[in-house]
């Protein structure tokens, strides 16, 4: 959990402009009302699906902020948001693999898959939610790791 949150704090500061993350919680359960994206990241020693959710609002917020979109322009595009979001999961994925390489040098991460609705994780994963203010928009960071 706290590689990843790392990363986002690296993403959310250096692609977002949001310089302050702060970690409200971590908890087992997952948030109700949310959408986002999640990505895997699948090695030898590793498997695990990153995601970061809000609410749509917050998703809207985090997608502009990436695409430098002023927060007060009406809401992007369904596809547009879709594709803003994976890709801040993706960004944030690939700082995880870069601070991973070390123990498991043969992560890769897979593709995005944006998330509305309850997401479910089978009894093969022990999931974490950290409950994050990125600035001011409420989200999360889910990270379900498989039991090996």
């Amino acid at each position: 959990m706290w590689v990843s949150l790392g990363a986002v704090r690296a993403v959310a500061a250096c692609a977002l402009g949001f310089e302050d993350v702060r970690a409200i919680e971590v908890r087992q359960d997952l948030p109700s009302g949310v959408v986002g994206a999640h990505v895997a990241l699948v090695g030898e020693r590793t498997c695990c699906q990153i995601g970061l959710v809000s609410t749509p609002n917050g998703c809207q917020r985090l997608a502009k902020a990436f695409l430098e979109i002023h927060a007060a322009t009406p809401g992007l595009l369904p596809g547009d948001l879709v594709d803003a979001v994976g890709e801040i999961v993706n960004i944030v994925a690939g700082c995880v693999k870069t601070r991973m390489a070390p123990s498991d040098p043969t992560l890769r991460i897979g593709l995005p898959v944006f998330v509305s609705g309850v997401l479910e994780p089978s009894g093969a994963f022990v999931t974490e939610v950290a409950r994050l203010l990125i600035g001011d928009v409420d989200a999360h960071l889910v990270v379900a790791r498989a039991v090996r």
